[in-house]
């Protein structure tokens, strides 16, 4: 997951630097996967994509007729977001990349406000069942405390509580609810997360 984790796209970040601004969309989240695949990680409940039948956990293969392949999260929510009342085509497929079908939405009115907002940098200090996690959400400096299987602190007056495993050598994934998402972290050697998500909701 690298996402980290938008409104149209997915996002993680930035303690001051929570904002609300309205933009055409279609009210989704978009993450992306271990292979690197545009995934859809949350449906606002109402929104246009909701309407139209969209689901989490599909994967956009094409944004009007544009392969996503290759492009980051915010590249794909560039090409999604448009103005109010214009219709964007997305070509999606299922969790396994199979059955591309095609669903046209009329882009609507989204107000976005993030809980986090840019890169995430986390190193992780000791193991799973006992150090800190200290780095950056954006711009911000965080400190979380490991223990017992669990990463815990407080970022912006909110408690924060997520699960962290060890996965095989020296990697580890951290996942959780964080603001209105659901995120999944891995790290690849050394216990260093470093992830791109453009807005983690309030």
């Amino acid at each position: 997951m690298k996402k980290l984790l938008a409104i149209a796209l997915l996002g993680l970040t930035g303690t001051q630097r929570v904002h609300a601004d309205n933009y055409g969309g279609i009210g989704v989240e978009i993450t992306t996967d271990n292979a690197k695949h545009v995934v859809i990680s949350r449906v606002d409940m109402s929104s246009p994509a909701w309407r139209a039948g969209i689901m989490s956990g599909e994967i956009i293969g094409a944004v009007d007729g544009q392969s996503t392949e290759g492009r980051d999260v915010t590249s794909v929510g560039s090409m999604i977001r448009g103005p109010v009342g214009t219709y964007v085509t997305l070509t999606l497929l299922n969790a396994n990349n199979e059955n591309p079908h095609s669903v046209s939405v009329q882009r609507g009115s989204i107000e976005q406000q993030c809980f986090v907002d840019g890169s995430i940098r986390l190193h992780l200090s000791g193991d799973e069942q006992h150090g800190n996690l200290d780095g950056y959400f954006g711009r911000e400096s965080v400190y979380l405390q490991v223990y017992s299987g669990r990463v815990s602190g407080w970022y912006k007056n909110r408690h924060i509580d997520l699960d962290i495993r060890k996965e095989y050598g020296n990697n580890f994934t951290i996942s959780g609810p964080l603001g209105r998402s659901y995120i999944r972290w891995s790290s690849y050697g050394g216990g260093s997360f470093n992830d791109y998500a453009y807005c983690i909701q309030e």
